[in-house]
């Protein structure tokens, strides 16, 4: 593992890519908007056949509102029609204060025995009212919900269940009528008993396993800060229990055997141990990286970490209540991870393992809640892996940890060890230590050498130096050359500071480079205020000749586009023309790559015979340009040293050019 970590050090892309991970983190967590549904249309009636063990109501389900909480089953009835299909995510309404009712039709197979058990996994519902409808009347009603004594709930489950005996051949419906002061998460199930106990059981047996797990690292924790008196383990005690007990009361196991029919822990426990869980992780970095991070850095994670638990105490008191709570998490829950991502990176930079496991730790951390804080607001599907999101990142996070503490034990020992080491063996490390400071000096030289030759040569070209120390020259016979100028370029300088004109032209060129890359042209050079590039050097490519057409006129729209925000105007002449070309490298102490022959001489011929805001081409590269451009022919045209040429305008893409005349007509 050590190699792993000492590995990723030496490779630039961990530092590089690590923005981009966590955005792809967020991205996973904040999905696109469901599409609102536009139609009254009444879904297809849930099919209920023994043969299928598990069915999901949610397909089936539309929703009717009850803002007010006013409407009565009766009341209901009358706006049937009025019901449409959940425009959130998938089995989740998201944070919700107003009463909803949901309905969902039913077809019973008249081969089965009408016996299923319907299912809501979801603990922290507070009031359910499920009534059955049999040929348009109420034939049932059941409250469900953890408001309820357990004792009067119809199963003794962890989630809300109830079962129901429907006639097989009938067609009823279900009405559900949810009243909860959190998230309305509403997987919904109609599963046969049989199904339904072995779901409920594994799902146990999952509590079971992660929440003994964290229990024991709880205590590993409490015992090793006894032992050691190390801060950083009391704290981390803090963020597992907060952890643990948001799990054990979110899955309905503290209800189920912990607190059964405590109204006060039911409504305030989920805000508070999130909150906790937040509040410890803030300190928990602050206490391992805080000779990492700047001081300030480590001062606004403290405060944070005290806002947190001021909001837990808020809540508890019923100052805030759970939006306002999942308000404060949504802002400020993943922060403390965030605030301590560039001491982790410090750690990582000078080949400390530890800051890689804790960036591991905290990359499945911020993944794994972001989902969840996702289903909790209506915007991620409901599954048993979005369900269980924020468990299984705790639980990583937990292991990671442990391993982190193992290291630092190890690290504590070996500094004990090396305190009666004698007078040589403090010298050799002292030498090996330069000798390694010496060795990463050297890398790090020869690696900036490497990026600035490849910055001044193609990649191909580099290489070829780096491995023979010199590039033979080479014929290209398929090349298109770029060649650009400024018209009055002189006469506009001639009335604008030095600096000015350095800017401008650095502005230019740069907007140039950055289009000849998407092209994928090789910059030559530039001189004054011509610029020339080439395409299929040192790399042959079939298309060099549409590349350098694209990549030209790319650049009078750009330059026009610029023209329009910019205090002084530029008007830029482009050539381009087709043909072979002898390419190398030049120079011993400054290398420069450079292409010749007359190929050369005509598209610079292109540029001068072109005119301002215009694409000038030769015969040569029209002619391997297939009619995919609208190009205007000029004649013959006389060009200095060449006598007269066969040249064309290119006016746009061919294809363009026939869109606008078919609106046109």
């Amino acid at each position: 593992m050590s190699r792993f970590f000492n590995l990723l050090h030496r490779l630039r892309f961990v530092r590089d890519a690590f923005p981009l991970l966590i955005l792809c983190a967020v991205s996973c967590a904040l999905p696109p908007a469901a599409v609102a549904s536009t139609t009254s249309t009444s879904p297809d009636p849930v099919v209920l056949n023994d043969r299928v063990a598990s069915v999901e109501l949610w397909p089936a389900v539309t929703l009717l509102h009850d803002p007010e909480a006013t409407f009565n089953i009766e009341s209901v009835l009358q706006h049937a029609a009025e019901f449409r299909p959940p425009e959130s995510a998938y089995a989740t309404l998201g944070l919700r204060k107003k009463v909803v009712w949901l309905r969902v039709p039913l077809t019973v197979s008249s081969a089965g025995d009408g016996e299923w058990i319907l299912d809501i996994d979801y603990t922290l519902l507070n009031h359910i009212d499920v009534y059955i409808l049999t040929g348009g009347k109420v034939s049932r009603h059941i409250e469900l919900g953890n408001a309820r004594l357990w004792s009067q709930r119809p199963l003794a489950s962890r989630s809300h269940a109830v079962p129901l005996s429907l006639a097989p051949g009938s067609q009823p419906e279900l009405l559900l009528r949810i009243d909860t002061l959190g998230a309305m998460i509403l997987p919904i199930t109609l599963s046969k008993p049989f199904a339904f106990h072995a779901r409920a059981q594994n799902e146990q047996m999952l509590q079971g396993l992660l929440t003994s797990l964290g229990l024991f690292l709880l205590m590993y924790s409490l015992l090793q800060w006894i032992s050691v008196r190390e801060n950083q383990y009391l704290k981390y005690a803090l963020l597992i229990s907060g952890s643990v007990l948001f799990s054990v009361h979110f899955f309905g196991i503290g209800e189920m055997y912990l607190w059964t029919d405590n109204e006060w822990l039911e409504r305030h426990l989920a805000g508070i141990t999130a909150l906790v869980a937040a509040c410890g992780t803030g300190l928990f970095i602050e206490e391992v990286l805080r000779a990492d991070i700047h001081p300030w850095l480590r001062r606004a994670l403290k405060i944070l970490s005290a806002l947190l638990a001021l909001a837990a105490l808020l809540h508890a008191a019923d100052v805030i209540d759970i939006y306002g709570v999942s308000l404060v998490m949504g802002s400020l829950g993943l922060l403390p991870a965030l605030m301590g991502l560039p001491g982790a990176i410090a750690r990582i930079r000078r080949g400390d393992e530890v800051g890689a496991y804790f960036m591991l730790a905290w990359l499945g951390y911020f993944f794994c809640s972001a989902i969840l804080v996702g289903v909790v607001k209506g915007s991620v599907d409901v599954n048993f892996w979005t369900m269980h999101s924020f468990q299984f990142g705790a639980t990583f996070d937990m292991l990671v940890f442990m391993h982190i503490a193992l290291l630092g034990t190890r690290r504590e020992r070996r500094r004990l060890e090396s305190e009666r080491r004698t007078f040589v063996e403090e010298q050799k490390t002292e030498l090996a230590r330069q000798v390694d400071e010496r060795t990463m000096e050297l890398a790090q030289e020869r690696e900036r050498s490497e990026v600035l030759l490849r910055n001044m040569l193609p990649d191909a070209i580099a290489d070829e130096l780096k491995h023979s120390g010199k590039s033979i020259p080479r014929r290209h016979e398929n090349v298109s050359i770029l060649f650009t100028d400024i018209v009055d370029f002189t006469k506009i300088v001639a009335a604008i500071p030095a600096s000015k004109t350095v800017d401008e032209l650095n502005e230019i060129y740069t907007g140039f480079d950055r289009i000849v890359a998407r092209h994928g042209l090789e910059k030559i050079n530039t001189v004054g205020d011509a610029y020339m590039a080439a395409a299929g050097v040192p790399e042959p490519c079939a298309d060099h000749a549409r590349r350098c057409v694209l990549a030209a006129l790319e650049m009078q729209q750009w330059i026009a586009g610029r023209n329009q925000d910019s205090a002084i105007e530029w008007a830029v002449r482009a050539g381009v023309h087709s043909g072979a070309v002898v390419a190398g490298v030049v120079g011993t102490t400054k290398f420069a790559y450079g292409i010749w022959g007359d190929t050369v001489n005509v598209a610079s011929r292109m540029e001068s015979a072109g005119e301002r805001g215009r694409v000038n081409i030769s015969a040569d590269t029209y002619a391997l340009l297939a009619g995919e451009f609208d190009c205007e022919y000029r004649g013959k045209v006389a060009a200095k040293g060449k006598g007269d040429i066969d040249m064309y305008f290119v006016k746009r893409v061919a294809a363009e050019a026939a869109h606008g005349a078919t609106e046109g007509e």
